[in-house]
């Protein structure tokens, strides 16, 4: 959401708009920044397998974000799947 608001759209409220369906590129840069991010925890537990890394929430959200710009450039404005509301 980052990276689509501030760096796609350039932050302009004007170009918000609503739109049906689901960003399957964004859920998937959110999914393996959300995994980054949650190594520490992961590997607080084994601490001799590998050192950490300073500040991987951090990391984790940059990584989504470039994950997010690339896959924007290389696939060009994603399909969505539109999900059925059945309520």
């Amino acid at each position: 959401m980052i990276a689509s608001y501030w760096i796609v759209q350039k932050g302009d409220p004007t170009k918000w708009q609503h739109v049906e369906g689901i960003s399957w590129l964004g859920v998937l840069a959110w999914a393996v920044g959300a995994v980054f991010a949650a190594l520490p925890v992961i590997f607080s537990f084994f601490p001799t397998v590998l050192p950490g890394l300073p500040n991987e929430p951090l990391i984790g959200i940059v990584l989504s974000l470039a994950i997010y710009l690339i896959g924007q450039k290389w696939v060009g404005n994603a399909r969505r799947e539109t999900v059925k509301k059945n309520y």
